[in-house]
Parts: structure tokens; C-alpha cells; sequence
């Protein structure tokens, strides 16, 4: 199954087999759901949670805003978790989020792209419905999640300002712009 926002998650097309194996599409209406099936060219509309009883795989692809909201409609449904493995796209999953979800009984799994690289963790069987490509493979386990979390926003929040200085200083040295572009990247 799958819940989604309108957008979904680019990293839906490297889960093996996600096509045929989808089943039911929840979002925050029926006629959303459907669109999202429809783009994904899989699954199909529900309106509710209880449609997702049977699924063994619910992936969850909301932005990061929505992600909480998305998590406690999921918590307050009397959907029975126990022995679903849920996989959260994007980086806003907290410890304490998926602590609640596990609560109930679910595997949980995250998975990010960071830089044309995977970053994932969670269970062993959702590394195994990875599909293999061209792309890099990060596991980071959920113990240190919070760790690779603080690394990614320190990044994001100094790597601007450093281009911005490498790039001036390189300017400075009289390169033209497009070289300094070509070596800041």
C-alpha cells in the first residue's frame, strides 16, 4: 500500500517489483489517490486505512510538513501494524515517530537520497527490495540515525556560505566565473 501526498516519492521506482505488488492508494482524498495511481501507472484508490489490512508493505511518501499528520491518521485508524514493514521517504522521520509506529508492532524503514546516493535503514528485508542500479547504497543503522540527521543539516546549513567564499576567493585569483563554477562543484 501506499500513503502519499500529491507528490510522491522518486525513490518508489527503485523498490523492486513496486509497480505490481502496490495495491491500495490512500491520500487525502479518493480522486488524489487516484491521480497518484494513475501517475505511478500501479495500485488503486481506497479511502480509508482498513483497505490496507492485507498489505504486508505500506510506503509512506508525504513532505516532510505532512509527515507527523500523515503518521497519527495512520495511528488512529485501528489499522493493525503488527508484522508491516513501513517505509518512510525523506529525511523527517524522527526517533520518536517511528518509535510509535514500532509500538505498535511494525518494522520501520527510512529511505533518503542524498546526492545521487541511497541512505536507508531499517530491516535486513527491505535492503533486499532495494533494486540494484547504478546508485550508491548507504546503510545507516536507526541507532545512528540522529547522528547522519545532525551531519546532513550541519552540511546544509555551512556549505552555501562556503561555496559562496570559495567561489569569491577564486574570482579573486582571476579565474572567470565559469571556471570557478567548474572547480566549486
Amino acid at each position: 500500500g501506499l500513503i502519499a501526498a500529491r507528490e510522491v516519492s522518486t525513490e518508489l521506482a527503485g523498490i523492486a517489483r513496486f509497480q505490481e505488488q502496490l495495491g491500495p492508494v490512500k491520500a487525502a482524498s479518493v480522486r488524489v489517490a487516484s491521480r497518484i495511481a494513475n501517475r505511478l501507472k500501479a495500485g488503486h484508490p481506497v479511502a480509508d486505512y482498513k483497505s490496507m489490512e492485507t498489505c504486508r508493505v505500506i510506503y509512506i511518501s508525504v513532505p516532510a510538513g505532512q509527515l507527523r499528520s500523515a503518521v497519527e491518521a495512520l495511528l488512529s485508524s485501528g489499522l493493525r501494524l503488527r508484522g508491516k514493514l513501513l517505509v518512510i521517504f525523506g529525511s523527517a522521520a524522527d526517533a520518536q515517530l517511528l518509535d510509535s509506529l514500532r509500538k505498535r508492532g511494525a518494522s520501520v524503514a527510512t529511505l533518503e537520497t542524498v546526492n545521487s546516493v541511497w541512505v536507508h535503514s531499517g530491516p535486513r528485508r527491505f535492503k533486499r527490495m532495494l533494486q540494484p542500479d547504478a546508485r550508491k547504497l548507504v546503510e545507516v543503522a536507526e541507532t545512528n540515525r540522529v547522528h547522519f540527521r545532525a551531519a546532513m543539516a550541519a552540511c546544509e546549513a555551512q556549505l552555501p556560505p562556503l561555496a559562496a567564499l570559495v567561489f569569491a576567493r577564486l574570482r579573486d585569483a582571476g579565474l572567470s566565473a565559469r571556471q570557478s563554477r567548474d572547480l566549486n562543484e
